[in-house]
């Protein structure tokens, strides 16, 4: 009589071969050990995928990280609008802070021309509306509403360090009596932080 083995399946189990087979409706577990040289060796794959699971992980919890932490730094700073004045008239930010001019209703902001860091980017609000803007250059920004410059409608906003303070003393004295007034302050106040 003749028994024949018919290999059901092959499954790896701790660097060895468990491989059942059929004799005479009988099961049989055969353990072999993993050949050196196989290319496939269950233990080492096994480390290897756990190993890069665990780094694709913490490369997604840092850039989380990352990325929450500039928004939870971020700021905003509210300048309000009262009468025909900004307040407050000098705002301390650092890059990446959003500043925010409410109660707008018959006023506007613009950044002052040349009377702005190098490589910032200018702006002009809608009259009567609310705005926004996110400030990343340091320096300090000097702004005016529009048709209220007559009545000294001037702001200023220092953002990291006032690096173009020097550059401003020149420009500055050419600007409107209200711009020269609102840097004056900015200037006060850079000295008072100190």
């Amino acid at each position: 009589m003749a028994f024949h083995s018919v290999q059901i399946f092959s499954l790896p189990l701790n660097g060895k071969s468990v491989k059942t087979s059929t004799l005479k409706g009988n099961y049989q577990y055969d353990y072999h050990p993993q050949k050196s040289g196989s290319p496939f060796n269950p233990n080492i794959e096994w480390d290897n995928f756990m190993i890069n699971a665990k780094n694709a992980l913490l490369g997604v919890a840092l850039i989380m990280i990352l990325a929450f932490s500039g928004m939870a730094t971020a700021e905003t700073h509210v300048i309000k609008t009262i009468g025909p004045a900004f307040n407050p008239m000098v705002v301390f930010a650092e890059p990446g802070d959003t500043i925010s001019w409410t109660n707008m209703s018959a006023h506007d902001t613009r950044s002052g021309n040349g009377l702005i860091p190098e490589g910032a980017e200018p702006w002009q609000s809608q009259m009567g509306q609310n705005f926004n803007i996110t400030l990343k250059e340091e320096g300090i920004y000097l702004y005016e509403c529009s048709p209220h410059i007559g009545l000294g409608m001037t702001g200023a906003i220092v953002v990291g360090e006032p690096k173009n303070l020097t550059e401003l003393e020149e420009r500055v004295k050419s600007a409107h009596g209200a711009v020269q007034r609102a840097f004056r302050k900015a200037k006060q106040a850079i000295k008072a932080r100190q």
